[in-house]
């Protein structure tokens, strides 16, 4: 049994881990939960350090850190929002039963207005999620500087 630095349980040698941050064992729990190591133990884990990676055979560094903006952060999750809704409109668009042309002709005018509608709605969203993601990014830098 050994004892968490965190929580101060004892737990068993397979449910603990080294901390390179609080230099000694903590428990898989608080592991999982602590943000102010910042993952020290596995740096390269994160989601965007992977896709950095695998862009880096494609195209140079100094490309990646230009599109790394939250303007470009937008318009990739508004654009894969848009072109999601786009197909899920289009497939409602195919199913629909319709013997005339005019009819036909209104549903492409009505799902049409309604992407655009959605558009607006899926800007909105992407821009509050991307500053949402970059105060998250910023206040655990801050609480891990402050540490």
């Amino acid at each position: 049994m050994t004892k968490c630095h965190i929580c101060e349980n004892t737990f068993d040698k397979e449910d603990m881990t080294a901390c390179p941050r609080y230099g000694n064992a903590i428990c898989s729990l608080c592991c999982s939960l602590d943000v102010r190591c910042g993952d020290q133990c596995r740096t390269d884990a994160t989601l965007s350090k992977q896709s950095r990676q695998f862009c880096r055979r494609f195209v140079s560094d100094e490309f990646l850190r230009k599109i790394s903006t939250p303007l470009m952060h937008f318009i990739a999750v508004t654009f894969a929002l848009s072109c999601i809704s786009a197909c899920i409109l289009f497939l409602i668009y195919m199913q629909l039963p319709m013997e005339s042309d005019e009819i036909r002709r209104v549903f492409a005018i009505t799902l049409i207005k309604i992407f655009f509608l959605l558009v607006i709605i899926i800007g909105v969203v992407s821009w509050l999620f991307v500053l949402a993601r970059n105060g998250n990014v910023f206040g655990v830098a801050r609480i891990t500087f402050s540490n």
